[in-house]
């Protein structure tokens, strides 16, 4: 409801409601819709809203249900996510929630996504899971992108993946956990600086061990049969400079090939976070 006129350019919103159903995203000349929302609800208020510049001063809430990816090449083209890795959702399901305020352009707020069947891939690799994820922010400067993230998270659950997305997942994983925050959080061009990172893996198992060898594929063996099973808890802090913590990799009838040398058995391979450059985003992980 719009409660007062109060000139040519600015409006008092007491509460606006916008309800849409059935809403279809297309990409170019499509006739399947590559995302689908059962429904949207959206509700705003604000003292000052400018229909030519809405984010002057504006408190809103969004809650979407009923999400379903049809094709992830819609999602790819939306959210550009870069580094090598194209989106592979589909037939995702998902809901959303965000709420916030915008004070000349920053924003304030959180919002939070509970999909099942999302995923990302590589040349290399793809990986797929149910994800739960929660971030908070202040300061988010939608000019320049950047924001001040805190007790941020993600957890996955029931995670599948491979080297082949057409294929049957030979890698499989349960409840690895994800805790950021950040002082200025660069959404434009992600990367590691100003970051503290924690990241939690319990026991995700991969059936074919051979998939390492897309993983690295320029190591000094090539691996032939096997279980593979890696844990870890790795904390990168650019705030204090550090990094601590380590992976286990463990190998169970193992079979390694290294020229015309084949070695079996069973192995276990740990590695300890030495170092971790955040300028450079890298990590130095050693036994």
């Amino acid at each position: 409801m719009c409660q007062a006129f109060l000139d040519r350019d600015e409006w008092q919103l007491d509460e606006a409601t916008a309800t849409l159903s059935d809403l279809k995203v297309l990409r170019g000349a499509a006739r399947v819709p590559g995302l689908v929302i059962e429904r949207v609800v959206v509700k705003a208020k604000s003292k000052h809203f400018r229909f030519a510049d809405p984010l002057h001063d504006l408190s809103a809430s969004v809650f979407a249900s009923g999400g379903k990816v049809n094709r992830s090449t819609t999602i790819d083209a939306l959210l550009r996510v870069g580094a090598g890795l194209t989106v592979a959702s589909d037939g995702a399901t998902f809901a959303c929630e965000m709420s916030g305020t915008s004070d000349r352009h920053v924003v304030r707020g959180h919002a939070s996504v509970n999909a099942s069947g999302i995923g990302l891939a590589s040349k290399k690799f793809y990986v797929r899971a149910n994800l739960l994820a929660k971030v908070n922010v202040v300061d988010f400067d939608l000019r320049r992108k950047t924001a001040r993230v805190f007790r941020s998270s993600a957890i996955a659950t029931r995670i599948e993946g491979g080297a082949d997305r057409g294929g049957v997942p030979d890698v499989f994983g349960d409840r690895p956990e994800f805790r950021a925050s950040s002082p200025s959080f660069d959404f434009a061009h992600p990367n590691l600086k100003n970051v503290d990172l924690r990241i939690i893996i319990d026991r995700a198992r991969m059936s074919d061990a051979r998939a390492l060898n897309r993983l690295f594929p320029q190591g000094p063996f090539v691996v032939e049969s096997g279980v593979a099973q890696l844990s870890g808890d790795i904390e990168l802090a650019s705030s204090k400079r550090v990094g601590r913590g380590g992976v286990q990799l463990t190998l169970t009838g193992a079979s390694f090939a290294l020229h015309e040398t084949k070695v079996t058995g069973d192995y276990t391979l740990i590695g300890q976070v030495r170092d971790f450059d955040s300028e450079t985003s890298r990590v130095d992980i050693s036994h």
